[in-house]
């Protein structure tokens, strides 16, 4: 969509959300996240279904459908070029919004585009800043040929439920290297001081092979970024440690 002109659309929704009570953004897709799971949907937030193919805030599950759902307190180009991107990812895709605000004229292009587009509309209030809705302004359409739907479903695990909350600030989000981090973590604790090669030969991991897992894992450990795990020096050996256990040799 070329450039994204942030402030387009933002005039006045931001400011209308925090009047309904949403500080955030995470605390308002919090309340997308509690009306899907209220509408009987598996609710996974912060995905992302492959690497640098972007993150979706929310991705819903009701067997065989998927919907991905793009939040943010205002109705910008941005959410519309986000929402965009996921066509082909899910069977739905929808924006979510306190509220369209702006002019008139901007409320008409923004479901113009949306409608024209397929994508979905959630909106959003509250009668006393404390109890909220969620009205279906505009229903996604049914992408058939979601080509890449599985893609989004293979990616998706327990942690995705409540590891981090759609929309959060900090860029938190589980993935397949902090995966593979509590795999290690779970191997070094079932047997403290087992050597490196022993952990990753009989582990599940993300790498596309042994030797890089191996070599990725060793960089990581060295320099105390897989939580949970210390590595030590063994001669040519490096061993694997509980983080506050006891060095066993």
């Amino acid at each position: 969509m070329g450039s994204v002109n942030k402030g387009v659309m933002g005039y006045g929704p931001r400011q209308r959300a925090r009047s309904l009570g949403w500080a955030c953004e995470e605390d308002f897709a919090a309340t997308i996240v509690a009306w899907l799971r209220d509408t009987h949907w598996e609710v996974y937030q912060e995905v992302e279904p492959r690497r640098n193919d972007g993150v979706a805030d929310i991705v819903a599950v009701r067997a065989p459908l998927v919907w991905i759902v793009e939040t943010k307190l205002s109705p910008t180009w941005e959410l519309l070029h986000q929402a965009t991107m996921w066509a082909h990812w899910a069977h739905y895709v929808s924006v979510a919004v306190p509220s369209l605000g702006g002019t008139k004229g901007h409320r008409a292009v923004f479901e113009w585009y949306c409608r024209d587009r397929g994508i979905g509309i959630l909106k959003t209030g509250s009668y006393d800043g404390k109890e909220h809705w969620v009205d279906e302004e505009v229903a996604p359409r049914l992408e058939r040929k979601a080509v890449y739907a599985d893609l989004v479903v293979a990616a998706l695990t327990e942690r995705h439920k409540d590891y981090a909350r759609a929309g959060n600030a900090k860029g938190l989000r589980y993935t397949p290297f902090q995966a593979t981090c509590e795999e290690v973590r779970k191997a070094v604790e079932r047997k403290p001081g087992l050597t490196l090669k022993e952990c990753i030969d009989g582990l599940e991991h993300h790498y596309h092979s042994t030797a890089t897992a191996r070599s990725a894992i060793a960089h990581w450990a060295k320099r105390g970024v897989v939580k949970g795990v210390r590595a030590e020096r063994d001669g040519r050996f490096l061993r694997l440690y509980p983080e506050n256990g006891e060095v066993r040799r």
